[in-house]
């Protein structure tokens, strides 16, 4: 393929890059030489009567893509290759009006999915961040409160004797310090 004044034997099959993966490129989406390509292209023009496959995309929260089909029923969704070089292959028929607000409906759906997937996906991030935190600043209770532990156990290194051993105790004479203390507590995680 010549592009930019440039010239690279490039393939689509990862079968064919696999065997020849120094000299040759695999046209894959994330590769800059597709994307600069299909950039090129520029937008298709939207036709008035559409017909064939649909493509429908939206760009938030993620990035959501849906090939729709017209059907009897309204519109489908193509899920796989297979279903789409079929629908490629049949002869083109035009889009009622009715297919058209289907294959919307659709795409909506399909976006909706999204949003809460990505909605989900943040909560579970949140509560693992927040797991982690209380896990970290239970280790650093839980050392403190063995320093605590030695000074008690060796009164002559320390102005003053603290009357307490191993135990729950220690802990929770931290919090006589104050922050970051007295949030804190010591015992067993909390589910």
């Amino acid at each position: 393929m010549a592009w930019n004044g440039a010239s690279e034997t490039v393939t689509f099959s990862p079968e064919v890059f696999d065997v020849h993966p120094n000299s040759v490129k695999l046209l894959s989406y994330g590769e800059a030489l597709l994307d600069d390509v299909l950039a090129s292209a520029g937008d298709p023009e939207r036709a008035n009567n559409p017909e064939g496959v649909a493509l429908i995309t939206a760009a938030s929260p993620a990035r959501v893509s849906v090939f729709v089909q017209a059907t009897e029923r309204g519109a489908d969704e193509v899920r796989d290759l297979g279903a789409f070089q079929k629908v490629v292959d049949a002869p083109l028929a035009e889009w009622s009006p009715e297919q058209v607000r289907a294959a919307e409906a659709l795409a909506r759906r399909r976006i909706y999915q999204a949003e809460r997937q990505h909605q989900e996906i943040d909560a579970h991030r949140a509560q693992a961040e927040r797991l982690a935190l209380v896990e970290a600043a239970r280790s650093i209770l839980t050392r403190s409160a063995l320093i605590e532990i030695a000074k008690s156990r060796t009164p002559e290194l320390f102005e003053d004797r603290l009357p307490y051993g191993f135990g729950v105790e220690a802990g929770t004479a931290l919090q006589r310090y104050g922050i970051p203390y007295r949030g804190l507590r010591i015992g067993p995680p909390s589910g």
